[in-house]
């Protein structure tokens, strides 16, 4: 399903981008992390050069802030409430 972003109701966008990403995991998992980031970076490119090249540095460094923004979530769901196991190495 598709939908315009425009005046989207954002229970239906987060409804659609948690379904699209529960398609996409299974996809990348198990697969080493280089060809992991590979695969996303190829797909983050085709991305970004559909949008009009005068904008794409905003795109960009938009979509960065928000990877900024989910690491920390993404960090406690894979490894629990305490992060990555390297925090706990000094």
């Amino acid at each position: 399903m598709r939908i315009e972003l425009n005046n989207t109701d954002p229970d239906q966008l987060i409804h659609e981008v948690d379904g699209l990403v529960a398609d996409i995991k299974p996809l990348l998992a198990g697969r080493h992390p280089g060809v992991q980031g590979a695969a996303l970076a190829e797909l983050v490119a085709l991305w970004v050069a559909g949008h009009a090249p005068m904008i794409r540095d905003t795109i960009v460094r938009g979509h960065i802030e928000v990877i900024d923004k989910l690491v920390p979530l993404a960090e406690r769901e894979l490894f629990g409430p305490l992060g990555h196991p390297a925090r706990s190495v000094s």
